[in-house]
């Protein structure tokens, strides 16, 4: 069955994925050789390892294993948790799912100690992507929804547009269409309100897959145009690889084979300019499978084995088993049925590991759980202890506070009556003074009187002398009198 192409992100949050010319990592290792051997350090080497996983895996691992030791050495438990958490990401790039859910399973506790959120959305994320390599679709969505709620609660745009993305992707392949659909619509969003083109294109193939399945091809194919535009305009060749992919399929439902054979060779030159050997093994399945339905059975044969040693090399189990079932369909056609039998048993045999080794990943994934969880509650019974330790020095803190204002209001209280009694001295001195003062004004007062009554005695005595005197020297009134009437009477 020929394979739609999604895009799914596998996301290092802390550092850009983009920009890793030879130039740039060149600086870097100059820059590694002079660093110190300290946290810097350690975060330098990692950004290395970062810009390399895109080109060499092998380096990326051998610089990320360096940080690695440094990080153990100086007992840096933040450059602990990264570490695993890239090693991790390098190993899913591998297909060594199980190495990979042990690097976070390493991290993961670190970072829920440590309250690192930013390193915690990092390996949810890695943790979702390895089960959805490994098609354990629910446990994918529940690590996905967990990085999703500690993106959206540090308001990161950059890993909020990808886990969107990559949940649209996930609930795709649940087939929740409307679900899958809402998320394409957040990450388209915030796609366009910071002018990521890329991203855009890379929703706008996802969702024309999502289209592709619902069977609304006309809208399907919008979408790839669009996309495509994009692409094309930028010489973005890898992600081309996915567009003409799913073109292919498109023509293939509508039984449109030459134009799907054209559009599976054009992904496949491609991925041969690029040398890109995943793509290279998809495309090569994608080419025999089209081939298969045009009844050209030589051909699929060949493509099909053309995909098989790449598939093997890079341990792409579900390409290497529909390469399988597809050369078992080319047997039957020629009614070679022992050749056919032969590829089914493979086939069926990568199926069995394939579904023990899901298994041993769900205990792995359970172990897991239950370290986290067993982590969670230490950390929240150290939290408790805290938070009473924190509530009887706040108790503390309070008598303190209290006892303190009492001694401040004493001094206060203490201050104020000693001031009222300096003040009430002063005011009882002057009163003394204002009293001294008028009792010697009274008595100056009375002093003043008596010589004044004194001078009034003496005067009124001098008064009424002279009056004696006056009186004894003139005549009475009726003498006056009596010779003012005789002399009129004359």
């Amino acid at each position: 069955m020929k394979n739609l192409l999604l895009v799914l992100t596998l996301l290092f949050f802390s550092f850009s994925v983009y920009s890793q010319s030879d130039k740039t990592i060149d600086s870097l290792k100059l820059l590694i050789e002079s660093a110190p051997n300290d946290s810097t350090g350690v975060r330098k080497i990692l950004k290395l390892s970062n810009k390399l996983r895109h080109k060499n895996v092998e380096e990326a691992k051998k610089y990320v294993k360096r940080a690695l030791e440094l990080s153990e050495t100086l007992k840096f438990q933040l450059g602990i948790a990264d570490a695993n958490n890239l090693l991790g990401m390098l190993l899913t790039q591998e297909g060594k799912y199980a190495e990979s859910l042990e690097c976070n399973r390493i991290a993961i506790p670190i970072q829920l100690k440590m309250k690192d959120d930013f390193g915690l959305s990092r390996s949810y994320n890695g943790m979702g992507s390895v089960f959805y390599m490994t098609y354990n679709l629910d446990s994918c969505i529940n690590y996905f929804l967990l990085a999703t709620t500690l993106s959206e609660k540090m308001k990161n745009l950059t890993a909020m547009k990808s886990l969107y993305s990559n949940l649209a992707v996930v609930l795709e392949a649940k087939q929740n269409f409307p679900r899958s659909l809402e998320f394409h619509k957040k990450a388209v969003e915030l796609e366009k309100a910071e002018n990521d083109v890329v991203g855009l294109a890379e929703s706008y193939i996802n969702m024309s897959v999502l289209y592709t399945k619902t069977n609304e091809d006309s809208t399907a194919l919008w979408y790839l145009d669009r996309a495509f535009e994009t692409l094309n305009e930028l010489h973005d060749t890898l992600r081309l690889i996915n567009v003409y992919s799913n073109y292919s399929v498109i023509y293939d439902k509508r039984k449109q084979y030459d134009k799907a054979l054209d559009a599976t060779k054009t992904a496949l030159n491609y991925a041969i300019a690029i040398n890109n050997e995943e793509n290279l093994a998809y495309s090569y399945l994608n080419v025999g499978d089209t081939y298969m339905k045009m009844k050209n059975l030589e051909e699929a044969e060949k493509y099909y084995f053309l995909s098989i040693p790449l598939c093997e090399k890079m341990d792409l189990k579900k390409c290497l088993m529909d390469a399988y079932n597809g050369l078992s369909e080319v047997y039957s056609d020629k009614e070679n049925y022992k050749s056919a039998l032969f590829y089914k048993n493979k086939y069926v045999a990568i199926k069995d590991s394939t579904d023990k080794q899901l298994y041993s990943e769900n205990m792995l994934e359970m172990e897991t759980k239950f370290d986290v969880e067993r982590k969670e509650r230490e950390i929240a019974l150290l939290s408790k202890d805290k938070l009473v330790v924190n509530a009887e020095l706040e108790k503390r803190k309070g008598w303190i506070s209290f006892f303190a204002a009492l001694v401040i209001a004493f001094v206060v209280l203490s201050l104020f009556i000693i001031r009222t009694n300096i003040n009430r001295k002063k005011a009882n001195l002057l009163l003394v003074k204002l009293n001294s003062s008028l009792t010697a004004s009274k008595d100056e007062i009375a002093l003043q009187k008596e010589i004044v009554e004194e001078k009034q005695k003496e005067i009124l005595d001098s008064i009424h002398y002279a009056k004696r005197i006056q009186k004894a020297l003139l005549p009475s009134e009726k003498y006056i009198e009596k010779n003012i009437e005789k002399y009129k009477g004359k």
